[in-house]
């Protein structure tokens, strides 16, 4: 085995670890899209806030919530 077969091999390897990376990125930003973001308890897992308070996601969602049932109250 030379240098040349050994550095091609080298080369290789690390452009299969890079377009595997790259590839999982995509399909984590495709899933978050599509359905990830949609649920709720993936979103707390994710981005939880660090001093314990909700974070701003859960606070929108708490004040539509709110909102929806004051119309259902009203009608």
């Amino acid at each position: 085995m030379t240098w040349e077969d050994i550095a091609r091999e080298t080369l290789t390897v690390l452009f299969s670890v890079v377009f595997t990376l790259i590839l999982i990125v995509i399909a984590w930003f495709v899933m978050w899209r599509l359905f990830f973001s949609k649920i709720r308890f993936v979103r707390e897992i994710i981005s939880p806030d660090s001093d314990g308070k909700k974070n701003d996601i859960s606070k929108k969602e708490e004040l539509r919530n709110r909102r929806e049932k004051r119309r259902r109250k009203d009608s």
